[in-house]
């Protein structure tokens, strides 16, 4: 991906269909984005490694249930994008731009490359943009509920550090039955 920028002091844009906001603004254009994985860690991709696969966009707008007015959806934007994990071999990265900033998902499953690829050359930009947010809604509910469960933990007393060779460590003792 090469980024561009409108002007000094827009954000910077990817130059493809998908049309993704980054999160930077300066002189430079960015040089990595970060990511989260599915196991819950942070990867961080080179920018200039973003090999562009496909774009998910809303497309016109939709019935909303019960009413005659139109969901239009244009605040999400997903691009698909293949690039190199070293060690491992080949990632997919889909970014998200909206209106709270832009974040991204690094996929390195074995499957990971072979799937998206078909997707994105089989489905519309418009079923993309399904799979992708319904990925995306998935990952932050997912996020929600392991934080719910801690703090409830947290509430009820059930968290419990201690120390193990310098290192603290924190277990969750399970609810009484």
């Amino acid at each position: 991906m090469t980024p561009i920028q409108e002007r000094a002091g827009c954000l910077w844009q990817s130059a493809d269909p998908a049309d993704i906001w980054l999160n930077e603004s300066g002189p430079q254009s960015p040089k990595v984005v970060t990511c989260q994985t599915p196991q819950g860690g942070i990867a961080i991709v080179r920018v200039e490694d973003l090999n562009f696969i496909g774009a998910g966009l809303f497309g016109t707008g939709r019935p909303c249930l019960g009413g005659s007015a139109k969901w239009t959806g244009n605040a999400y934007r997903y691009g698909v994008y293949t690039s190199h994990k070293p060690y491992s071999g080949p990632v997919i990265v889909i970014l998200q731009s909206s209106g709270g900033g832009m974040v991204g998902l690094q996929f390195d499953f074995r499957t990971s490359e072979e799937t998206w690829h078909h997707l994105a050359t089989t489905s519309s930009p418009e079923m993309l943009w399904n799979f992708c947010h319904e990925l995306f809604e998935l990952h932050r509910e997912a996020l929600e509920g392991q934080k719910r469960t801690v703090f409830a933990a947290f509430v009820e007393g059930r968290l419990k550090k201690s120390k193990r060779k310098g290192h603290y460590q924190v277990t969750m003792v399970p609810q009484a039955a």
